[in-house]
């Protein structure tokens, strides 16, 4: 896909969620899809301009996967994002935190990779980047679909 069109869809994307308020599923696919094999993503995050720009590159990834994979995000400042925070005892500034199938810390092949904060190089002055990058989600997302099989 070309470079503008992608940014079209990506931001499109985007204007949904932070337009609605709620959590919002990208796939389609119901919960019900994450029990028949489907890997589970989820993005909890912060609704502000930075935290929406470091995620554009991580909805590309995770639209170019379709529907083989279940998205489901939850803005941290709504009621069902509170409660997904609580639930899952993050604390603290979150400004962004991926789970697969229930986990923010994924073993890739060579070394652990947790996906909280920003990526890598995505950070501001006041939020320093975490340690992981669009790459390593992707490769765990790979991983997760394998272990699906």
């Amino acid at each position: 896909m070309k470079s503008p069109m992608r940014f079209l869809v990506v931001f499109l994307g985007l204007a949904v969620v932070a337009c609605s308020g709620r959590s919002e599923s990208n796939s389609g696919a119901s919960s019900a899809g994450a029990a028949t094999g489907t890997p589970k993503v989820e993005i909890a995050f912060l609704n502000h301009p930075p935290v929406r720009a470091a995620l554009t590159d991580v909805d590309a990834l995770l639209t170019s996967y379709g529907d083989k994979i279940t998205v489901t995000r939850y803005d941290l400042e709504t009621d069902q994002g509170a409660q997904f925070e609580k639930n899952k005892r993050l604390t603290g500034h979150v400004p962004i935190a991926i789970f697969i199938n229930g986990s923010m810390d994924i073993k890739l092949k060579d070394r652990s990779v947790k996906f909280f904060s920003f990526p890598q190089g995505k950070g501001t002055f006041m939020v320093a980047s975490g340690s992981w990058t669009v790459e390593d989600l992707r490769q765990a997302i790979d991983q997760a679909l394998i272990r699906t099989k």
